[in-house]
């Protein structure tokens, strides 16, 4: 017959694992592993920075970063439009938005690129509180289908809830 205090143990053994595997199963839910294209090819730094809706955001910030050399900065226009005048070369660019999840993206900028295959026109999204990844892309098709996925994802996750 097992002794009170070895009952006692494995209730409390047992409520810890089940609290540890449901706050395990909760953060998982709640966060999303986003996957970034390793660099995105583009003719020069131009584009336009969004919500996952697809609303513009006006003032979002574009750093450009490479090396030793000092980032080069701008903000997006009232439309949510965006250019930076560089260099051809490998940067590290951040974009972010006041109250938006920032996005990290390497960019190479090379004049060559053809524009048919390496679109000179960056499209960026970004999104609140890790509902979902934020994400760039220079296809406006693929800018278009992966606004729509997103926000069925969206609103399917709050139907849930």
């Amino acid at each position: 017959m097992p002794r009170r205090n070895d009952i006692t143990i494995r209730s409390v053994a047992i409520a810890v694992s089940i609290g540890v595997a449901l706050s395990l199963a909760a953060s998982a839910y709640a966060q999303v592993d986003c996957v970034v294209p390793k660099i995105i090819r583009v003719s020069q730094v131009r584009g336009d920075v969004s919500d996952l809706y697809g609303a513009q955001l006006p003032g979002a910030s574009i750093t450009l970063s490479r090396g030793g050399e000092a980032p080069s900065t701008t903000k997006t226009d009232n439309s949510g439009n965006f250019f930076i005048s560089t260099a051809e070369g490998e940067y590290s660019a951040k974009i972010s938005a006041s109250g938006f999840d920032p996005l990290h993206v390497q960019l190479r900028v090379r004049r060559e690129f053809p524009a048919f295959t390496h679109g000179s026109h960056l499209h960026v999204a970004l999104s609140i509180g890790h509902m979902s990844c934020p994400w760039a892309t220079t296809s406006t098709r693929e800018f278009q289908r992966n606004l729509i996925q997103t926000q069925d994802l969206l609103k399917a996750n709050a139907t849930q809830k």
